[in-house]
């Protein structure tokens, strides 16, 4: 009986121990990694971690040189021997003056960055020249172009479309359309001289011999003004924002009419130098000719000794000046 009564005791405490290590062991599955088929109980879920929010960059402002000055030089044809020199130079000249503008300091640069200084979207030297060449002679593409590379430097084109071989004044003399896509393709700069190259004051045409009624001249002018830049776009797959007006004759309307039709900037041939706050409308450019060198070296003086806008230089060109490639 004795014997009973301490077994009782014995068999309650096993009973016990055992309840307890099972219940220890379900409490450590719970709180390890289940294993394969084991079921995980849902989870409150966290409050979702809000993403950085992107504070815009303000965009950097440049520092625009509102003291820089600009020189643009207009060129024609270049020969061997002037024989008209309003419009010719030869060769060895312009190296020369080429050369003079690095020799002093006067940096070159292109149409396009001039322009985006003028808008205030880009900062330029604080001497520059900008080239130019009208009309589209052949002269232009295997004479002065080989010379601007040699330096190094850029130009434009102010082209008359229909003085390119296959238009109304097309011939030997003449750019042709393949040598314009050629430069175009190494970054030459290119632009719109009208049509036909004509006074845009007057309601005259010379190329149909008439004299134009107010209503006529009005369209006339939009064609002369506007297809040039159209057959340009279109020939060349490029953008036209510049207007070079023949012999330099304008009036206001003239002007207007350059704007209405989306040019940026209108140029003129009376030379001065060009500032921040010069007009668009009427940009003056130096007029080199072959017997005139000290337009070339005013020019340089006026961006070397003043602040700008100073009495115009180059002289205006002639109505009958020899702009028209013809048949060599």
């Amino acid at each position: 009986m004795r014997l009973k009564l301490v077994a009782v005791p014995v068999l309650l405490a096993l009973i016990l121990a055992a309840c307890n290590k099972k219940q220890k062991d379900q409490t450590i599955g719970e709180g390890s990694t289940p294993g394969r088929g084991a079921s995980v109980p849902p989870s409150a879920s966290a409050p979702p971690t809000a993403a950085p929010v992107a504070t815009p960059t303000a965009p950097v402002k440049v520092a625009i040189d509102q003291t820089a000055q600009v020189i643009v030089y207009g060129y024609h044809r270049f020969v061997n021997q002037v024989r008209r020199p309003d419009t010719e130079i030869t060769p060895q000249m312009f190296e020369q003056q080429m050369q003079e503008l690095k020799n002093r300091g006067i940096s070159v640069i292109g149409m396009q960055d001039f322009l985006a200084w003028k808008r205030g979207e880009k900062n330029i030297p604080p001497r520059c020249a900008v080239i130019t060449f009208d009309d589209g002679w052949k002269s232009q593409y295997d004479v002065a172009w080989p010379i601007m590379k040699k330096f190094g430097y850029t130009f434009t084109m102010f082209i008359y479309t229909e003085g390119v071989r296959g238009g109304h004044f097309g011939g030997g003399e003449a750019i042709t359309w393949e040598q314009l896509a050629e430069m175009r393709d190494a970054g030459i700069d290119i632009q719109a001289h009208t049509e036909t190259h004509q006074d845009l004051r007057k309601p005259y045409d010379k190329v149909a011999k008439k004299k134009l009624s107010p209503p006529e001249y009005e369209q006339w002018l939009q064609n002369e003004v506007g297809r040039c830049k159209e057959t340009l776009e279109q020939r060349l797959g490029i953008k036209v924002n510049c207007f070079a007006v023949p012999y330099g004759f304008y009036n206001q309307h003239v002007k207007d009419v350059a704007k209405s039709l989306g040019y940026e900037a209108v140029f003129t041939v009376y030379g001065q130098p060009i500032t921040y706050r010069s007009a668009m409308d009427s940009l003056g450019r130096y007029l080199i000719e072959g017997n005139k060198p000290k337009v070339f070296a005013d020019a340089i003086g006026m961006i070397a000794t003043s602040s700008g806008g100073g009495a115009p230089v180059a002289e205006i060109g002639s109505s009958n000046i020899a702009s028209k490639p013809a048949d060599g």
